[in-house]
């Protein structure tokens, strides 16, 4: 830390001088920071404005989406016996669906053997393993274990759709079974042997684990498949999920039952996507008065968002639909600018017209594409808010280049401020040391008299 010592010969406080001097030195510094604070408060409400125009944007996105009226709730009389998923093509109804038979995977189970016995050893012998129209051949020229042929089984990178395991019944290893598993369910995906060399059906033992719905060993593969009926229909699927049946239903089998599906249109989502897009309006329009009022008056971008939103919100849409305008779904604006809505005008327009109703919304040139349209101008790579935001700190940056400058500057300054007055407080150090001097000097001399005494 520097001790300074200025002023202590002359009386002079040169630090006090060159403090006050620097202040007005730094006027058009503090100048410059006044300016940058201010645009960075710009920057700050411009994030804010965006942040609010893209919630805005993502309500009015959820309008434009065709799923947002399409989607359903679905209830079941009995939901062990199956569940149900529904998407965009769904409609409205009821269902009758009786599950007879679930669908099944292909499982065959060896003879058992000791694990150190072996099948195979004699040329051409081998086992093949056929599920659709893939085939998987094992070559058991060698003799293998039920353990090897194992592994050969899941080794395999082909894909055929089988797996296998070994079934120990004793835990000693005399008595192993291997297990085939196919690993897709129905009778398309069932497991066909055939062998080559020595080997035959005998020599494995083969036999189907799958049991039919009394119990009893599976006889006929066609029960690998799933049996339904819906609305009295009879269906079978290789699986136990059922997609290709109803348009837009999703059936997943899981009991054998009977259970009633009701799918009802989901009313509640669209009004829940309505109010969101005249909440997040609503909310858009407070933040745009207040930064308005504020940090950005006078500012044209806030202007802009307003007009360029509420003409859209106004517009008359033809040719979409069988309404033209918000207001007559229920959507109005207040005298004070915010929207309001009235949920048992769109509930009433919904079920009379809702076809109308989604096309109003939906279409591509529509009220939402055309919103969207409009503030993705605003909110899209090189938008206008992005635009506005790169100026602010493009300003910033050169004021910040600027105060670098003046800073440099003055260093300069109080430098030489420092050394004028430390030469001028030693100046009159040294003229008052003079002038005591020769004071003394004169009242020693004979006969002075000093007319000061």
């Amino acid at each position: 830390m520097a001790i300074t010592v200025s002023g202590l010969g002359s009386g002079l406080d040169v630090e006090s001088i060159v403090s006050q001097l620097m202040e007005i030195e730094q006027q058009p510094l503090v100048r410059l920071q006044t300016r940058e604070a201010g645009i960075q408060a710009q920057i700050s409400a411009v994030g804010t404005l965006k942040s609010q125009l893209a919630s805005f944007q993502t309500a009015v996105e959820k309008l434009a989406d065709p799923e947002t009226f399409s989607s359903t709730n679905t209830s079941l009389s009995d939901d062990s016996v199956l569940s149900v998923t529904t998407d965009a093509d769904a409609a409205a109804g009821t269902l009758s669906v009786e599950v007879l038979r679930l669908a099944q995977n292909h499982k065959l189970a060896s003879d058992a053997r000791a694990e150190d016995a072996t099948i195979g050893g004699a040329a051409g012998d081998a086992l093949s393993i056929t599920v659709g129209e893939r085939t998987l051949t094992l070559d058991l020229s060698t003799a293998k274990t039920l353990n090897e042929i194992r592994d050969l089984i899941n080794s395999d990178t082909g894909g055929v759709g089988v797996s296998a395991t070994l079934l120990d019944e004793t835990g000693d290893g005399s008595a192993q079974r291997l297990i085939l598993n196919a690993k897709e369910s129905g009778f398309e995906n069932r497991l066909q042997l055939s062998y080559g060399g020595s080997l035959d059906a005998g020599s494995f033992g083969f036999a189907t684990l799958n049991t039919d719905d009394a119990g009893d060993p599976m006889n006929d593969l066609s029960a690998l498949d799933a049996s339904l009926s819906i609305d009295g229909f009879a269906l079978t699927r290789s699986t136990n999920t059922v997609d290709d049946a109803v348009t837009g239903v999703t059936l997943s089998l899981t009991q054998v039952g009977e259970t009633r599906v009701n799918i009802a249109q989901n009313d509640a989502a669209i009004a829940s996507a309505v109010s969101g897009m005249v909440d997040s309006y609503n909310a858009m329009k407070a933040q745009l008065d207040s930064l308005s009022e504020g940090t950005l008056s006078g500012d044209s971008l806030t202007r802009s968002i307003v007009a360029s939103v509420r003409s859209v919100m106004n517009q008359a849409f033809s040719g979409y639909g069988d309404f033209s305008s918000l207001a007559e779904l229920g959507v109005t604006t207040t005298r004070e600018g915010d929207l309001e809505w009235d949920t048992t005008r769109l509930t009433d327009n919904l079920r009379e017209n809702r076809a109308g109703v989604v096309g109003f919304f939906t279409s591509e040139s529509g009220f939402a594409a055309t919103l969207g349209s409009v503030l993705e101008g605003y909110l899209g790579d090189n938008g206008i808010v992005d635009a506005r935001i790169d100026g602010l700190n493009n300003r910033v940056d050169d004021l910040q280049d600027q105060q670098a400058r003046w800073e440099d500057r003055l260093v300069g300054i109080e430098d030489r401020l420092r050394a004028q007055f430390t030469a001028l407080d030693t100046l009159v150090s040294q003229l008052t040391t003079t002038s005591t001097y020769l004071t003394q000097q004169l009242d020693n001399l004979p006969g002075f008299v000093n007319s000061t005494k």
